[in-house]
């Protein structure tokens, strides 16, 4: 079962990488395991990618049925502190994310058991959510005001649902 996940998530994420490289510019994904995946110093946007797996239901040997659910997050710096001065980044990143995995079928492969790589199931989109949110860091420091909250970057995030189809 852990050879699956690890498959599925092979899978989403490398969709998802290839969604952002075909972006212009193209944009960097980066992995959920980061605190802040968005450089302050170097990068005007990322995506990150966040993977997990939901509760599945009692089968028969032989056959897998997973529900998967898992979230794109599309970082912009705010417009005041990006170089194009572009204040929506976020929001367009998100829409072609979200439009691209509206609709997708995408074979999973898998790749620990041989060099011929067989699928091993059909990962379908059951849902898309998209919403947005601001990422806020405090600045702590002897000589800070802790209640004043500092926006440091744009945020918005789309959540999908699948399901996995694999049958013997």
């Amino acid at each position: 079962m852990s050879a699956t996940v690890a498959n599925i998530s092979r899978a989403l994420l490398k969709k998802v990488q290839d969604l952002g490289a075909a972006m212009s510019p193209p944009v960097v994904v980066k992995d959920s395991n980061l605190r802040d995946p968005l450089e302050q110093a170097t990068e005007d946007e990322c995506i990150q990618f966040k993977f997990q797996l939901g509760k599945s239901p009692q089968h028969r040997k032989g056959q897998i049925e997973m529900y998967v659910g898992y979230e794109v997050h599309c970082w912009s710096k705010r417009a005041e502190e990006r170089n194009d001065k572009k204040t929506d980044r976020h929001m367009v990143i998100a829409s072609l994310i979200e439009d691209a995995l509206q609709e997708l079928d995408l074979e999973v492969k898998d790749y620990a058991a041989s060099s011929s790589h067989p699928i091993i199931g059909c990962l379908q989109t059951l849902s898309t959510t998209l919403h947005y949110r601001d990422k806020s860091n405090r600045i702590f420091g002897s000589s800070v005001d802790y209640s004043v909250e500092l926006p440091q970057s744009m945020q918005a995030v789309v959540a999908v649902s699948a399901l996995l189809n694999q049958g013997v």
